[in-house]
């Protein structure tokens, strides 16, 4: 299941094949679950839930905008950068696979107007889309893979709802890495009255597994983030709490709809020199007993 949702071609606004994935995975656990329009897959478990577990579905990714000879002319989204994009293997959903150049001399002097895709011969076609080609791979201690910080919540939500008990109901919320449009549409047709999202971050000087206090833009409740700290004493689980500066999509459940009491679990993700990102097994483990308790909990 992890290297398949890994692996799962899932670009912002294209996340049919993730989207297939999570409703045959766990269609046999819910009482509802289905797809709206913008593309969210929602699954609830009893008649009335109140608790909200969210978590983004979608990858960063570029789309084709110029196709001339062998080259690709492409735009990123997503929070994709282009020094982090050279010479790095974009893969298309029809499989096809090439490769970010960049003619300049210095790498942190380049814009995406600057790189083109070195394909050769394929049937590629503007509008179409690509990512980074997710490399995965595991050993006794961690997982590895590019892209990888934004599928964490996604491995470790997928996990914990299999097995745990209540009612509740969870949002594999689509757009995420633009802006947040899935949570927001959603909330506006919702009354859901606490949520918790679950991401990756980047390792800096906080690492392991946390419950978020303040992201970058919005405070959390504080209730909620206190009732998920009572549950990670209470089963002994090794998370801390902590204030980040990334973006947990916090301000997108606080202001959309009535507004909805919010709290994160960040699972810390530390970039590699080749660019891939590295999450550790027990990081992982910790935030999936951490869902999964607290929404016996809470629920």
């Amino acid at each position: 299941m992890i290297e398949k949702i890994t692996n799962a071609f899932s670009p912002s606004g294209h996340e049919d094949e993730a989207r297939q994935i999570l409703v045959e995975s766990l269609k046999s656990r819910f009482d509802e679950i289905y797809i709206d329009n913008l593309g969210n897959v929602i699954a609830k478990k009893g008649e009335n839930p109140k608790l909200l577990i969210e978590c983004g579905m979608d990858s960063p990714g570029v789309m084709v905008v110029d196709s001339s000879d062998d080259k690709l002319c492409f735009s990123a989204f997503g929070g994709l950068k282009p020094k982090d994009l050279i010479d790095k293997k974009i893969v298309f959903e029809n499989g096809f696979c090439g490769e970010v150049k960049y003619d300049g001399e210095k790498s942190d002097d380049a814009k995406i107007s600057d790189l083109y895709i070195e394909l050769g011969i394929a049937e590629i076609s503007v509008g179409d889309f690509g990512i980074l080609k997710p490399e995965f791979s595991e050993d006794a201690d961690c997982y590895l893979g590019y892209g990888l910080k934004v599928k964490a919540g996604l491995l470790a939500v997928s996990q914990a709802v299999l097995e745990a008990d209540g009612d509740f109901a969870v949002l594999f919320s689509a757009q995420k890495r633009i802006g947040g449009k899935g949570i927001k549409a959603f909330l506006n047709a919702s009354s859901l009255e606490s949520a918790i999202s679950v991401d990756g971050f980047y390792d800096k000087e906080t690492g392991g597994t946390v419950i978020v206090a303040k992201d970058s833009i919005a405070v959390a409740s504080v209730d909620l983030r206190k009732a998920l700290e009572d549950v990670a004493i209470s089963q002994k689980i090794d998370v801390n709490t902590a204030v980040l500066d990334e973006n947990f999509f916090g301000s997108s459940f606080l202001t959309s709809g009535k507004g909805t009491d919010w709290t994160a679990i960040g699972i810390s993700t530390e970039a590699q020199e080749d660019g891939r990102e590295k999450i550790l097994k027990k990081d992982l483990k910790n935030a999936t007993k951490l869902l999964e308790t607290a929404i016996e909990k809470l629920s």
